[in-house]
């Protein structure tokens, strides 16, 4: 298995508000490709993080944005 690293980041979004994403990549994964991963109906849930985190175990760096940051809190 793959040495992963996961965080969450904020990003600074045109309105002016911050969206939270959840970034897996490989250790060291400079030039990795990546993969945006698209939440469903409940946002960014374990669910999300964890095929976000087994594209990063497999050599991608993948990013789950909360497309719904505006109206719905986040899920822990």
């Amino acid at each position: 298995m793959v040495s992963i690293q996961t965080c969450f980041h904020e990003i600074p979004v045109a309105d002016g508000t911050r969206m939270r994403t959840f970034f897996a990549a490989p250790s060291g994964a400079v030039g990795a490709p990546t993969i945006i991963v698209f939440q469903e109906f409940f946002g960014v849930n374990r669910h999300i993080r964890n095929v976000t985190s087994r594209l990063a175990e497999a050599g991608f760096v993948g990013v789950a944005p909360e497309l719904f940051h505006r109206s719905a809190p986040a899920l822990a």
